[in-house]
């Protein structure tokens, strides 16, 4: 068993230095080296497929991982807010009972992705080292081969012949090229064969994806907008409570915005350094919040529904203003609507001043809140917002002015800017109005085109109502 063993190792050992010393020939010139360039690029395609399997597959656990990560989250943020839900709230049990189908989609989705996507994809790449290591053993047999090639070819170039030897040599011949053609045949097959097919492998693992990503997306989407409708009808219930902040001071109340005559521009010419802002703080009556952002402006209950796109890119971190820092000076500017004829005089800049309400005044001083810069000026000059159309559209039911920029995301919805007057119409889907969107034509469209005048969709709170 031991002399087996021993005839076994030695033989190796021997195809190894048999092997090294052909590679030393080749590399020096001394032995020519059998090349196949059509193989070697189908080698080549097939180390690229592998590297990109190996990557999708890594990408594909990662994901699968921020899955499970989003369904634990999910989870435990249900929980949560069963927790805080008391019992004689509004939808109690529609809130746990979506809470449990939410748990029961991720957990769906997770499994799903696992079973139609990751496995398939383990079973692709299972495939590769059984053929990678069949090339290497082809790239090992075409050594033997040229080696044995370049021993017969001596053996007959030499000036004194020994059959013997040249006969043996003619037989390790034979069988190195029976053993190289046979892998090379088999691989010549495969390998085209395997690079062809990635590509309805990377269809049918994206197409599973995709369609069970759109399945989850939609279900999950239901049931997101079904707690939506509990949590607005538990607000409208509840309309009277209002939310505050706690650990304000407790000396002042919320804030508020009101204007205050600003110097003119004659006074103090933009960007000197005597222009400086007109803000005082100074307790007023109870007023309404500072519009931090356009989701706040809409009045109504104390979360009002949002639209389908709430733009913010239009704030700015030095408009968010601290309300537990005595020393911080806001600077808030107003801009007033451009859109005013050649014979109107030109109205005062307003400024802008912040006031904490004070509980113990009385309700005489609410004229000092916002108001817009459309309205009737100190020298009783009207503004065009405020003159008679040629005609109004139909169904008309009154006007107001944007505040803020938007940006439509879809085809029946308004690009609107700052400063824009838009006519509003009533809304034909009742779904959206209840969104908090409102329906309208651009006033200077209409007066341009008329009746073909575009009209569209936007958010009601990213606008203020002109009486």
């Amino acid at each position: 068993m031991a002399e087996i063993k021993t005839g076994i190792f030695a033989k190796n050992v021997q195809k190894r230095l048999s092997r090294a010393q052909e590679k030393v020939l080749q590399k020096l010139g001394k032995a020519d080296e059998t090349k196949d360039e059509q193989f070697e690029q189908c080698v080549q395609n097939f180390k690229r497929q592998e590297t990109e399997g190996s990557r999708l597959q890594r990408e594909m656990k990662a994901y699968l991982t921020a899955v499970k990560g989003m369904q634990q989250a999910s989870m435990n943020l249900t929980e949560s807010l069963h927790e805080v839900y008391e019992p004689d709230w509004y939808g109690k049990d529609d809130v746990m009972t979506i809470g449990k189908s939410c748990d029961a989609l991720w957990e769906d989705f997770h499994q799903k992705l696992v079973d139609s996507s990751l496995i398939t994809l383990d079973t692709y790449l299972a495939q590769f080292p059984d053929i990678k290591n069949r090339v290497a053993k082809r790239s090992r047999k075409l050594i033997d081969y040229d080696s044995a090639r370049h021993h017969l070819e001596t053996l007959q170039a030499g000036t004194i012949r020994n059959e013997r030897k040249i006969s043996k040599a003619e037989e390790e011949f034979q069988k190195a090229q029976k053993v190289f053609d046979e892998l090379n045949v088999d691989l010549q097959e495969e390998l085209p064969s395997l690079w062809e097919s990635r590509v309805g492998f990377y269809v049918n693992t994206f197409k599973n994806i995709t369609n069970l990503e759109s399945k989850f997306h939609r279900e999950i989407a239901m049931l997101c907008h079904k707690l939506y409708e509990v949590m607005t009808k538990l607000g409208e219930q509840h309309s009277d409570k209002m939310f505050t902040i706690q650990g304000a001071p407790s000396d002042s109340g919320p804030l508020r915005l009101a204007r205050t005559p600003s110097p003119t521009e004659d006074e103090s010419p933009p960007g000197s350094p005597e222009a400086a802002p007109n803000h005082t703080l100074r307790p007023t009556s109870p007023g309404p919040p500072r519009p931090k952002s356009p989701s706040q402006l809409k009045k109504g209950p104390p979360v009002p529904p949002p639209p389908k796109v709430t733009p913010t890119k239009e704030l700015h971190q030095e408009q968010i203003i601290n309300l537990f820092d005595d020393n911080f000076v806001p600077e808030i500017s107003v801009t007033v609507p451009a859109q005013v004829s050649a014979n109107h005089l030109p109205m005062p800049i307003p400024s802008v001043v912040i006031e904490p309400a004070s509980s113990n005044e009385g309700d005489d001083d609410r004229d000092g809140d916002i108001t817009s810069p459309s309205g009737v000026s100190d020298n009783g000059v009207t503004p065009e917002s405020q003159t008679t159309a040629p005609g109004l559209p139909p169904g008309f039911l009154y006007k107001v002015e944007v505040l803020h920029d938007f940006e439509a995301a879809n085809s029946d919805e308004l690009d609107l800017k700052r400063g824009d007057l838009v006519l509003v119409v009533p809304t034909e889907l009742a779904e959206d109005q209840d969104a908090g969107w409102l329906t309208g034509l651009k006033e200077a469209d209409w007066l341009q085109q008329g009746s073909s005048a575009q009209k569209g969709l936007f958010p009601e709170n990213f606008t203020q109502r002109l009486e």
